[in-house]
């Protein structure tokens, strides 16, 4: 147990269903507060003392009654992480993790109350501590539990695409975090991860990064990776012809976001918040055909399972409000990469949902860097997060579904209460790039 913290009688804390400031009232505080937030930071998550480069760690996956802590060391090493309530400061947990030299390991807390705030610490043997790393616990099923979201896209820390974003999205303090992948970019200039202590390293160092750990401490984590965690357009071609090097980048990527109790190669997934939300983690990547192959029944994006099992999931979904995370975007994209080349079964997707009736489908994708809102023709509603921290990429011309854009960092600042989408494009500066709110019994498609 970390020395001086209090360990609880029980787990007895009040659960928070709403700590946060207004919408409006966030937004005009980060606006007037950026020149400040890219000196030092802000609240009780700043770094006032960079965190050091041989040792990070994240929180992720979290479930009405836990999470997981992931924990990386340069070196061999033991670190006990300690989970305390939020408001009490009294100790529910503390784990034990041995750690093998450049190597990532985690801990699976269980036991803990739903939708009630942590705060998690990691004390190593050298006598290093991190955090606090904030974490909520998923409110149950039926409860009417507010969502604060966070939408990142494209992370690269080099100094290039260095700006205050991340505090920005720190002080965000969002329920929880979702990525949508390039996060890490293992392929950046002349030395492209080829092994698994290459992507290691790359991994490592992206994590660590000092503007990276303030977001990361501000919330839990759920991810999905696009290509660059193992190379750039990602397509089938290549797992064939780099077959190491592939089988390198799916065991890192899984070292680093561990999913327990995951099956083989099935990192696509649902979560739920409450009654109010159920999120669809899709994978854009391990299943999809060639993309120059003819389009048609036969090509697909998700593979048929995915497909199957993504349709049977949000047609049976109870949530006032299903949020579907794609790693890149519906259409209006550059080049392949994007689902205009497998209109087909975007357009069998589209179809079965306005058939089966579902309301409050809103769409997140990323990969383009550069953000967009659109309302596809079938009246599918998604929004184009990116880049947080990576170069910005000129558009094709514009579209009549295309009803914004934006060419700079920023990520998507999503708030659900009461069947109601709240939905802001922010960028570095804590500015408003794009606003609108949307009613999830008006979102159906077909219309």
């Amino acid at each position: 147990m970390k020395p001086g913290r209090r360990r609880a009688g029980g787990l007895h804390a009040q659960a928070l269903t709403s700590a946060h400031p207004t919408r409006r009232d966030w937004l005009r505080w980060v606006a007037l507060s950026s020149a400040s937030l890219r000196l030092a930071g802000c609240g009780d998550n700043a770094l006032s003392n960079p965190p050091p480069r041989d040792v990070t760690a994240i929180v992720l996956e979290p479930t009405e009654h836990g999470f997981v802590v992931a924990v990386w060391s340069e070196r061999d090493t033991l670190a006990y992480v300690t989970v305390e309530e939020s408001l009490s400061g009294l100790t529910v947990d503390t784990r034990a993790i041995t750690i093998a030299a450049t190597t990532n390991a985690y801990a699976v807390f269980t036991g803990l109350p739903s939708a009630m705030r942590f705060r998690i610490f990691i004390e190593f043997a050298s006598g290093i501590t991190l955090g606090p790393y904030l974490a909520m616990t998923r409110p149950p099923r039926d409860a009417n539990v507010p969502l604060r979201l966070a939408v990142t896209a494209d992370i690269d820390p080099s100094s290039a695409y260095s700006s205050s974003i991340f505090s920005t999205l720190a002080t965000f303090a969002p329920d929880l975090s979702v990525c949508l992948g390039d996060f890490p970019y293992a392929d950046n200039g002349p030395n492209l991860a080829m092994t698994v202590p290459a992507y290691r390293n790359v991994h490592a160092v992206t994590r660590s990064d000092p503007q990276v750990q303030t977001w990361l401490r501000a919330s839990a984590l759920c991810a999905i990776y696009d290509d660059h965690e193992f190379r750039n357009d990602w397509a089938p071609r290549f797992v064939r012809s780099e077959a190491d090097r592939y089988a390198a980048a799916m065991q890192v990527w899984d070292e680093f976001f561990p999913l327990p109790g995951a099956a083989p190669e099935i990192r696509y997934r649902t979560w739920q918040w409450g009654r109010q939300v159920e999120g669809f983690m899709l994978d854009c990547r391990r299943f999809r055909s060639e993309p120059s192959d003819p389009d048609g029944p036969g090509k697909t994006m998700l593979g048929q399972t995915q497909k199957a099992w993504f349709l049977q999931q949000i047609v049976a979904s109870q949530a006032a409000c299903k949020l579907v995370f794609i790693s890149v975007p519906l259409d209006f994209g550059t080049g392949e990469e994007h689902w205009d080349v497998y209109a087909h079964e975007r357009n069998e997707i589209f179809a079965a949902i306005a058939a089966a009736d579902v309301r409050g489908v809103v769409f997140f994708s990323g990969d383009q860097h550069w953000f967009a809102a659109h309302r596809h023709n079938s009246g599918a509603r998604e929004f184009q997060i990116g880049p947080a921290a990576r170069g910005v990429r000129e558009p094709p011309p514009l579209q009549p579904q295309v009803l914004a854009r934006a060419l700079t960092y920023n990520f998507g600042a999503v708030e659900i209460a009461d069947g109601t989408i709240s939905f802001d494009a922010i960028d570095s500066n804590g500015r408003s790039l794009y606003s609108e709110r949307l009613t999830a019994a008006a979102l159906r498609l077909g219309t």
